[in-house]
């Protein structure tokens, strides 16, 4: 884990990030990348549909750099659900909402509505080519499939996790305190299950 934040600080040492990252959020900072004034984004093929056909031209998508070539590679991407509420009014009519979206043709429309991969395997794929690429990357992937960081652990540990980060780019030098942290919080919320 350390190698991968110290490959993270060669990139803020070398300036390769927008000013103050930090104050941005996914939506005030697509622009600066379709503007021209960003040259690269982390992200999933969900970002595809929004871009102006200019832009999504210009636009390629590929893997997450190796940090360290001895670690079987591993992708993130995230599955979009539906899901029913625990205390929904009425779990009958949500459970056959769920079938009929569950459909080959309709999980295909929902993926390509919302930009992403469908999540049944009979689906017909999307024809963006951002979507293709990125179905590429997952169907070779030896290491597994993950979600988004806050969907693969518990909460407390993902809200303190994203905290490291967000102290890690405002000063890295602070890198062994923070991890340091990070482990703590993992032995005391990973130590309860």
């Amino acid at each position: 884990m350390k190698n991968v934040y110290l490959a993270w600080k060669t990139l803020i040492d070398n300036k390769y990030f927008i000013e103050n990252p930090l104050s941005y959020s996914l939506d005030s900072v697509q622009p600066l990348y379709i503007q021209g004034q960003a040259a690269m984004m982390l992200m999933g093929t969900f970002l595809s549909p929004g871009l102006p056909p200019a832009t999504k031209s210009q636009t390629g998508f590929f893997k997450f750099p190796t940090v360290d070539p001895k670690v079987t590679p591993a992708e993130d991407g995230s599955a979009e659900c539906l899901n029913i509420p625990m205390r929904a009014a009425s779990k009958a009519d949500a459970r056959k909402f769920l079938v009929f979206m569950g459909q080959p043709d309709n999980d295909a429309a929902l993926a390509k509505g919302v930009g992403t991969l469908p999540a049944n395997n009979k689906a017909a794929m999307p024809d963006d080519p951002i979507a293709k690429i990125g179905f590429q990357i997952l169907s070779q992937t030896t290491g597994g499939v993950a979600q988004f960081y806050d969907r693969d652990m518990t909460k407390e540990m993902a809200d303190e996790g994203m905290k490291g980060m967000q102290r890690f780019i405002s000063d890295p030098s602070k890198l062994d305190a923070i991890l340091g942290d990070l482990e703590k919080m993992r032995r005391r919320v990973y130590s309860k299950s």
